[in-house]
């Protein structure tokens, strides 16, 4: 018993480290999403408000990029717009509409009326994305909970990849979330009927929210 507690004793202060350094790292990512403009969660967001309305579901065709992508650029440069949606707005006059419907239904239950709201709002989706993401791959890796804790906090605070993604306002967050639990699912449960069911379904959703990602599925089938 005393050895055990001499153990915790002396990987105190290394944790204390890890979770300063996850909480500077928490807090850069955050000034990254709030410095942005959200250059590609626009598109998703403007895309969400119209599903939500449903006057138009055309979203794949250029007649319907080229008219929402003008009456949302009309809306940000209205007066009392928030400097956030003017500034995109111009970059995105033209919408470039080419992901998944499951992708753009998703943004129109997150998506609010507000764009400076709804860009917060998934900004703090995304980093909760990002740290569970980190946390998850750490443990199949079978890291300690003090190295697993410096990993996020590096790789939130200065990882580039992650800075630029939550910066535009992509989803690779939450793409990446799908693995880590698909890596949990295949590497850390018990083999069996249900662990199978369970892989092929976030396999499916995987591929469906982003195709992207369905170079996954190719590649576990060639394993």
């Amino acid at each position: 018993m005393l050895e055990s507690r001499q153990r915790r004793l002396r990987f105190e202060p290394a944790a204390l480290f890890s979770v300063i350094v996850a909480i500077l790292g928490i807090l850069q990512a955050w000034q990254y999403s709030t410095a942005g403009i959200g250059l590609d969660f626009y598109q998703f967001w403007v895309t969400g408000q119209e599903l939500r309305t449903g006057s138009d579901p055309r979203v794949y065709t250029d007649e319907w990029r080229a008219r929402v992508g003008e009456r949302y650029y009309e809306i940000g440069h209205a007066p009392g717009a928030p400097p956030q949606m003017r500034a995109v707005s111009e970059k995105r006059r033209l919408l470039q509409t080419f992901s998944s419907p499951l992708l753009y239904t998703f943004f129109s239950f997150i998506g609010s009326g507000s764009y400076t709201s709804s860009f917060q709002f998934f900004a703090v989706i995304a980093i909760i994305c990002g740290a569970a993401s980190i946390l998850v791959i750490a443990r199949v890796l079978e890291y300690s909970v003090a190295t697993s804790i410096l990993v996020l906090g590096a790789l939130l605070g200065w990882g580039r990849p992650f800075l630029s993604d939550v910066y535009v306002g992509n989803v690779n967050q939450l793409q990446l979330l799908m693995v880590a639990a698909l890596l949990w699912v295949e590497l850390r449960m018990t083999r069996g009927l249900y662990c199978d069911l369970l892989g092929g379904a976030m396999l499916a959703l995987m591929a469906l929210f982003k195709p992207n990602l369905s170079a996954v599925a190719m590649l576990l089938g060639v394993m």
